[in-house]
């Protein structure tokens, strides 16, 4: 099961006493500087949460498990995710 961004400005609106529209741009505001430093190869931490951080993986060989040829996979950048706080 996933969590919405309807949901979660649902919850924070209730938590914080501020209106659903204040709630989902600051929200939306939040997610969008995240994915900026993201992508800039900068690492994201949220207190008590967790941390989100670029993870570059090596250009690497792999097989075709149809026709068992071999097949060059490049690099790629993944985001990854550790937990912080209560989350452990």
């Amino acid at each position: 099961m996933s969590v919405t961004i309807k949901e979660l400005v649902d919850s924070s609106s209730a938590a914080t006493g501020l209106t659903k529209k204040v709630t989902e741009q600051a929200l939306v505001a939040a997610f969008a500087a995240a994915g900026t430093a993201l992508k800039a190869g900068q690492e994201v931490t949220i207190r008590d949460f967790g941390r989100l951080y670029p993870k570059v993986r090596p250009a690497r060989q792999a097989r075709n498990p149809r026709t068992g040829a071999a097949v060059q996979v490049a690099e790629k950048t993944i985001i990854k995710f550790s937990p912080r706080g209560s989350l452990k």
